[in-house]
């Protein structure tokens, strides 16, 4: 069986070493400036960075510290981000917008939902979550939805996913059944940014109209 690790940065997850992620898993893969978060994972194999600046966070100027593109280079880590980087030694494009063209929905946004695609698309056998607790009043509380949408999927392509949060998640509003209405953390998505012509807006729109469950994950040819 085929074990990867999605490693951020809530309870559990900057306590995760090297050692121990080899010991639980194939491969770890994490997210953004991994480095300053998680001291003890050095050499991650995928760090996922979407945004549209690699090296900086809109609205914490602590985070990203340092030189980003040194310190991704130096960990060997194959790098996966929204477009070319040719500064980046090893620099995996992934055309997140295509997925958005094919979804029609404003609401799969986050490098975390980008981790599950990866996940589909290589058929890997189990998701184990460390850290991804979501929390509350945070921005990656609106991501709740679309990531347990994913989990959802991945399920029903026989992928098991370990998630020490499920229960509580749970709690706090639904876990198979999506209200997409109430998703109002991701109405401006980062494609959204990163391509103006997208009509965003519209999409919550008509997304809150049919409130779809994520169930509907067949519909899409990955």
């Amino acid at each position: 069986m085929r074990r990867v690790i999605f490693a951020c940065f809530g309870p559990g997850g900057p306590e995760l070493s090297q050692a121990e992620a080899s010991k639980r898993a194939n491969e770890v893969w994490t997210v953004n400036d991994w480095y300053q978060k998680m001291p003890r994972l050095p050499c991650p194999d995928r760090v996922f960075n979407i945004h549209s600046d690699i090296t900086a966070h809109a609205d914490d100027p602590t985070r990203f510290a340092g030189d980003t593109i040194k310190k991704y280079n130096e960990s060997g880590a194959e790098i996966v981000t929204s477009r070319y980087y040719p500064e980046l030694y090893n620099c995996k494009p992934f055309a997140l917008h295509k997925l958005l063209d094919i979804r029609k929905d404003p609401f799969f946004s986050s490098s975390l939902a980008a981790m599950f695609v990866m996940a589909w698309l290589e058929c890997w056998d189990e998701i184990e979550l460390v850290g991804v607790q979501l929390g509350l009043g945070a921005e990656h509380e609106g991501q709740l939805p679309a990531v347990a949408g994913a989990i959802s999927e991945s399920e029903r392509r026989g992928i098991r996913v370990i998630n020490p949060f499920a229960e509580e998640w749970a709690r706090r509003g639904g876990y198979q059944e999506v209200p997409w209405h109430n998703a109002g953390g991701l109405n401006v998505t980062y494609w959204a940014l990163q391509h103006p012509g997208i009509d965003a807006p519209g999409m919550v729109k008509k997304s809150a109209e049919r409130q779809l469950p994520y169930q509907t994950f067949d519909k899409v040819n990955l």
